[in-house]
């Protein structure tokens, strides 16, 4: 199928690693985190100004910095939530209905609708005491839903491909991965969490020679508790442009473009 102008994808950044995608008529969000105040994790009003709608949320992993505002998101707009067995047991403890939640597994393609989303089994980074921050499992939904960070489990990690007719979106929202289960995944965009990129050893060559990207999108580098009205601003500058150094080094023919917060981005088939 050609990708006519009807069938182009806009690509929006939200911040930390959530995205907005627009495509036929429907808006897709990937770990949709805005309201970025780790005290008062979801603040629902605010979440609404800037996520008015929403038709499907794909969750990564299930951090507060990825899930926390899906749950109202879910609420208001009636959008089905895609994800791990512990991102679909928080949203249960928020009384999401069972209906409106499909559950992802290793290697799971799931149609929705529209377009396809395939979950790779992928690894979180590590911490300089080789512990996952938050790490753990949601066998069942938590008696009370999760007031904290800390009660935001990881679950399993996954790097999570979009096909949009011949558009393919991949990402890997925390800097490491598995890389023999994204050999040929070719995406035509590579969203690629740049936090703390350096704790994964040669992180930037394999994430190339696995995924060999026509474009890569830096994500998850931003301050995280800043309000997005502050505009974006680096956490680590100096880790940003050695990334932008290692990219250039290693694959000078893959286009690497920075977003702003709201940007919008059409994108090409492969």
């Amino acid at each position: 199928m050609s990708n006519s102008h009807n069938d182009a994808v806009q690509l929006e950044w939200l911040g930390i690693n959530g995205f907005r995608f627009e495509y036929r008529g429907r808006i897709v969000l990937l770990d949709p985190y805005v309201t970025r105040n780790s005290t008062s994790l979801c603040e629902p009003k605010y979440v609404r100004q800037h996520i008015p709608a929403a038709d499907y949320v794909v969750i990564s992993h299930s951090h507060w910095d990825h899930l926390a505002d899906t749950h109202a998101i879910a609420k208001y707009t009636g959008a089905k939530v895609v994800g791990s067995e512990t991102t679909c047991n928080i949203c249960a403890s928020f009384s999401i209905s069972e209906e409106q939640l499909i559950r992802a597994e290793a290697f799971s393609r799931i149609d929705c609708d529209d377009f396809v989303v395939t979950f790779f089994p992928s690894l979180h980074i590590v911490y300089p005491d080789g512990q996952v921050p938050y790490a753990g499992i949601y066998r069942s939904p938590p008696v009370t839903p999760p007031a904290n960070a800390c009660d935001y489990l990881e679950g399993n990690t996954f790097a999570v491909l979009f096909e949009f007719g011949e558009t393919r979106i991949l990402n890997i929202g925390s800097a490491n991965l598995i890389e023999e289960h994204l050999l040929n995944t070719m995406p035509t965009v590579l969203l690629l969490s740049t936090a703390k990129w350096e704790s994964t050893p040669r992180f930037v060559e394999r994430v190339i020679d696995s995924t060999q990207p026509a474009m890569a999108i830096p994500s998850h580098y931003d301050t995280m508790n800043e309000p997005l009205e502050r505009g974006m601003t680096d956490r680590d500058p100096a880790a940003m442009n050695r990334f932008l150094q290692a990219m250039k080094k290693v694959a000078p023919s893959v286009v690497v473009r920075r977003l702003d917060y709201f940007e919008k981005l059409m994108l090409p088939p492969r």
